[in-house]
């Protein structure tokens, strides 16, 4: 718990919001699939009702655009061939902070604060991973040019991400030699961060702890036309700059 009072404490503070996560990972790991996939069909079947295909991609465009500006705002848009109206409202960031188990090889340091991720990446060329987030620690051994990886965290302000294969922290590795496989995908498409589902531990290696936040923001829409409206909003998460997706629904504000 004091790794994660620390954590949020070097977060800025503006426009946002701080909460801290504790709960049963496995608990929590069924319950964000389950709002997850209710997120993604109750969106996709308002898109449906409203919109083209066009209006439905340029709405999705849209929202991770929204999702990425740095301040709370509104964007309106419309489908040409229907006529429907679509309206996106985001929230403030809200960092939710959490703290995670995963096997570790020996001699990776996991005392660092983290951004998770949760994003395939593969090396641009041979590069070393390291015990640490520095060319002052111990190299483990190297990426082939080529490998395909995951990337469970960054380093907060460091370029360094930790490298995750077969549910196994394997070490850091510089983000100037390694490129990710998906720089684009929309809400529908993106699935969860798994960072609080329990993994397996077939070498019997130590689990150590590490330390983070997942960025999340909530959304609102509504689509209208001439004869109906439709409203949802839901909280979405960040793996990375362009990637977001649905984490869970959220009621809507009682209007009075």
């Amino acid at each position: 718990m004091k790794k994660l009072c620390a954590l949020l404490i070097t977060l800025p503070m503006v426009g946002c919001q701080l909460t801290s996560q504790t709960t049963d990972v496995a608990k929590v790991s069924q319950t964000r699939k389950a709002e997850h996939a209710t997120g993604v069909s109750t969106l996709s079947d308002h898109l449906d009702q409203y919109f083209t295909q066009s209006g439905r991609e340029s709405m999705l465009s849209a929202s991770v655009r929204l999702l990425e500006s740095a301040n709370t705002t509104t964007r309106k848009g419309r489908d040409r061939q229907t006529n429907a109206r679509w309206e996106l409202t985001v929230g403030g960031t809200d960092w939710q902070a959490v703290e995670v188990k995963r096997p570790t090889v020996e001699q990776v340091e996991p005392n660092q604060n983290f951004v998770f991720m949760d994003m395939p990446y593969r090396a641009n060329t041979r590069v070393n991973l390291r015990s640490g987030p520095s060319t002052k620690h111990t190299r483990l051994r190297q990426l082939k040019k080529g490998e395909v990886f995951n990337v469970m965290a960054q380093v907060i302000s460091q370029p360094w991400v930790l490298v995750e294969q077969g549910g196994t922290v394997q070490g850091y590795v510089h983000q100037n030699y390694v490129t990710a496989n998906v720089t684009k995908r929309d809400l529908l498409s993106t699935q969860p961060n798994p960072i609080v589902s329990p993994v397996g531990n077939p070498l019997a290696l130590p689990e150590l702890g590490y330390v983070g936040i997942l960025t999340c923001r909530p959304l609102a829409y509504k689509f209208s036309n001439d004869t109906s409206v439709e409203e949802g909003k839901f909280l979405a998460c960040q793996k990375q700059t362009g990637v977001w997706y649905i984490d869970s629904w959220l009621p809507l504000e009682a209007k009075g």
